[in-house]
């Protein structure tokens, strides 16, 4: 009685313990997948399309250098949006102006706004260059934690005799633990 007793209080308390190992969330980051599309580049994580800039922070935020990257990428993206609004509206004035009967439309602005809207390419060519570096830098980050991290295993054998490479132990119990470093 007594022996079954035990065995049923080892029998849960394994059940437990396996449960609380299958239990836990997975937490690996997946990279971010780059794919050329156009003049530019698609970005998705996890099969999801990431849109804008605010989305990546989420997913960098283990990674301060791929962020600090992405900031760089919305700062010039907003130096480019701002250029490309002053332009096409320096570039609209003198065509409005040209369609109504006042007179002669002032093409000098018409200038200045072509020259603010290519500025605006300029940052904007910078902000994808500084975007893909963020994402490139996010990628090697998992990938180096990744190879670092140790790998368990937790296999059943019933009544086995281990030796482990430094002390031998004789193990009774139905559940032994490998401990791996991680491989690709």
């Amino acid at each position: 009685m007594k022996h079954m007793i035990r065995f049923i209080a080892v029998t849960i308390l394994m059940l437990f313990v396996t449960s609380l190992c299958f239990a836990q969330e997975n937490t690996e980051k997946a990279p971010i997948e780059v794919e050329k599309k156009g003049l530019g580049y698609r970005y998705t994580y996890q099969d999801k399309p990431l849109k804008k800039l605010v989305d990546f922070f989420p997913i960098m935020e283990d990674s301060p250098e791929a962020v600090s990257k992405v900031k760089k990428a919305r700062t010039s993206t907003g130096i480019a949006l701002g250029s490309y609004a002053a332009g096409g509206f320096l570039i609209g004035v003198p065509i409005g102006v040209s369609m109504t009967p006042i007179g002669n439309p002032p093409w000098v602005l018409a200038g200045v706004g072509g020259g603010l809207v290519v500025v605006g390419v300029v940052f904007h060519v910078r902000s994808n260059k500084q975007l893909r570096k963020g994402v490139d830098t996010y990628n090697e980050s998992i990938v180096l934690f990744d190879a670092q991290s140790p790998d368990f295993e937790i296999a059943f054998a019933p009544n086995i005799i281990a030796h482990f490479p430094q002390v031998p132990v004789g193990i009774s119990a139905p559940i032994y633990v490998v401990f791996r470093r991680g491989e690709e």
